[in-house]
């Protein structure tokens, strides 16, 4: 019975691996090691009790690969819609810029047209008032020429009259 028990025991160490350097002392004994008292100071050289997983731990090894993998998707998502409706609000910005560009320049245009109707408006007007004060001008010109005519038909009527004094041949007596 004696070499059972050391048998159980080389198979139970062997099984349960343990640190490099440490053995038990108690390889071949029969009885349950005592539990250590809490007051007393944990022993560096003893191998710490085993953990019972945490839930969170479990919940994160279990599903941690595919919830990165949906969260990298909804990233790269969000990130390709982002650039996406930004391009077309630029896109739609540089539409609505060219279209008041285009309705300024009919604007612009308009207003020009108008400026030229005015101006020639007022080039009628003007050629119109010339025309009027070349008329009154030209009586006006016209009634000088005819008062020099008149004059100058007076000189020379007075002309010949004292030619005809100083031949002598004005008066009938």
């Amino acid at each position: 019975m004696n070499h059972i028990r050391a048998t159980r025991s080389i198979w139970s160490r062997s099984a349960i691996p343990k640190r490099i350097g440490q053995t038990s002392r108690r390889t071949y004994a029969a009885e349950a090691p005592a539990p250590h008292p809490p007051s007393s100071p944990p022993n560096p050289n003893s191998a710490p009790p085993p953990k019972e997983p945490s839930r969170v731990g479990a919940y994160y090894g279990t599903f941690g690969s595919p919830l990165l993998k949906c969260f990298l998707g909804a990233l790269f998502t969000y990130q390709l819609t982002y650039y996406l409706w930004y391009k077309l609000e630029a896109i739609e910005e540089t539409h609505d810029t060219k279209a008041e560009i285009r309705d300024l320049q009919e604007e612009l245009r308009q207003a020009i047209e108008k400026q030229r109707w005015m101006a020639q408006q007022k080039w009628g007007q003007a050629t119109e008032a010339m025309e009027r004060e070349r008329e009154e001008f030209g009586q006006a010109v016209d009634a000088v020429v005819e008062e020099v005519r008149e004059g100058a038909d007076e000189v020379g009527k007075g002309t010949r009259a004292v030619g005809r004094v100083a031949r002598g041949g004005w008066w009938p007596w």
